[in-house]
């Protein structure tokens, strides 16, 4: 077992607001850091000296960082996880915390058989081969320039997949997209990513920036010219507008 902790930034019951499965309720922990710095993230991930559990009651509870292993499993297992699809491990990356996961999900699916979903930038698939035999579900980013703000990640994402793929794991994949998004970054994407079974997710960007923000024509434009190539939806972040973390 791994004696040193992690630090989280919060712990929550919620319903997923992205993706194929929007609606479905989960208990989110979300683990501080990431490795991309992504220009539109809307996520708080640095790491504090404290996290909130808010359980299902509405109680909160105020726990110190880092935190280890038998802890976090104390307070995962005082949710109601039957009334929950699954646990989503979200950040900032969480796969930056892969010795631990390995660890900690070892020990809770000994406990108790809950689903486990991954919500990832898809990027460290080294990581990822430490945790795949306790995920059961993978939502992976695919990050393009327009949005992501840097240069794209073809091999690590193709190297993700293939690696999901090889393992039998449910995966679907997810692109944000703007007003600045082109579409020769589309093309990339079907070239480089050409995974015709896999679903793809169209996220319109959640911004103030009113220069970014997608119109349903550019949307419904963006989706004419995937669908030549993957099975695609488009799907906003409903969290947002309902309020919900």
């Amino acid at each position: 077992m791994i004696s040193t902790g992690v630090n989280i930034v919060e712990i929550f019951s919620s319903i997923q607001g992205e993706g194929l499965y929007i609606g479905c309720r989960q208990i989110f922990i979300r683990f501080a850091g990431c490795n991309l710095s992504c220009k539109y993230c809307d996520t708080v991930h640095k790491a504090t000296a404290s996290f909130k559990v808010h359980f299902d009651d509405g109680t909160v509870l105020e726990e110190p960082n880092p935190i280890k292993i038998d802890r976090l499993i104390e307070i995962i297992l005082k949710f109601n996880l039957n009334a929950h699809h699954s646990i989503s491990l979200t950040g900032g990356e969480p796969l930056l915390h892969s010795g631990f996961l390995e660890n900690f999900l070892c020990q809770l699916k000994k406990l108790f058989s809950i689903k486990i979903f991954l919500e990832t930038n898809g990027v460290l698939h080294s990581n990822l081969r430490q945790v795949i035999d306790y995920i059961d579900i993978v939502s992976m980013d695919i990050k393009i320039p327009s949005t992501y703000g840097s240069e794209p990640l073809w091999e690590s994402h193709a190297a993700f997949i293939e690696l999901c793929l090889a393992n039998n794991k449910e995966l679907y994949t997810k692109i944000v997209v703007s007003n600045l998004t082109t579409f020769e970054e589309l093309e990339l994407v079907a070239e480089k990513l050409n995974y015709k079974h896999i679903p793809l997710i169209i996220q319109p960007i959640s911004t103030i920036n009113q220069a970014e923000l997608i119109s349903g024509k550019k949307l419904l434009a963006i989706q004419a010219e995937l669908l030549k190539y993957f099975d695609v939806r488009v799907i906003p972040q409903t969290h947002k507008f309902l309020k919900l973390q």
